[in-house]
């Protein structure tokens, strides 16, 4: 594994044939009319309007951590629940991907369904959380290209990139992004996961995908 992921216990689960990093925090776009009753987790706004769902890396509820398998397979979960699960093989027909400081914003459109989610790399120190995020961006890059606007950092990919980061309150991390007409799609898609990984409580077992993504 690499260095990267040597912060937090429990990092390694996927062994030596994949690249994990630690994130801060990942945020869910949550369009207007998702039914979902407010909680903790729900930035200002109500179920009824769009707002953004935060989940934080702490001791109580898990570590976020980002994972990107040699297989092509992109993972993003809290302790052993999966977040965020995908194939990057041919995502750039899908997948736009911009960057700014210390953080991803991911946008998806599949068969006229679009979502949004975000993440905040973590470290011991703001020099070390960038570290891991350029890690993770020339990761992405193989896959996909990923836009840097405003100027900051290269610009990796050929493509120009529909969605924009402002400037954001929290250390140049974009919480309230502007919405995007038309966004919708389940919040808990998860797109290109294995079938059968659900467990019987809904969730996905993150052994399971690393038993089965790693062998492919």
């Amino acid at each position: 594994m690499a260095e990267a992921g040597r912060e937090h216990a429990g990092l390694g689960l996927f062994g030596r044939d994949a690249t994990q990093w630690p994130l801060q925090r990942y945020g869910r776009f949550m369009p207007s009319g998702t039914g979902e009753p407010p909680g903790p987790g729900l930035e200002a706004g109500t179920a009824s309007s769009p707002t953004w769902k935060v989940f934080d890396s702490n001791e109580e509820s898990g570590h976020l951590v980002l994972t990107i398998v040699i297989s092509g397979h992109f993972f993003i979960s809290q302790g052993q629940t999966l977040l965020e699960g995908f194939s990057l093989i041919g995502s750039k027909n899908w997948l736009k991907i911009v960057r700014r400081v210390d953080c991803l914003l991911f946008g998806t459109t599949i068969k006229n369904k679009s979502r949004m989610f975000r993440v905040q790399f973590g470290g011991d120190s703001k020099a070390r959380a960038l570290e891991h995020c350029c890690g993770c961006v020339q990761a992405l890059a193989q896959y996909v290209p990923v836009q840097a606007p405003d100027g900051v950092g290269p610009r990796l990919g050929p493509h120009p990139d529909p969605l924009r980061a402002g400037p954001g309150p929290r250390e140049g991390c974009v919480w309230s992004v502007p919405l995007q007409h038309g966004s919708h799609g389940h919040p808990e898609q998860q797109q290109g996961a294995p079938a059968g990984s659900s467990t019987p409580g809904g969730r996905t077992s993150l052994t399971w995908l690393a038993q089965n993504t790693t062998d492919n």
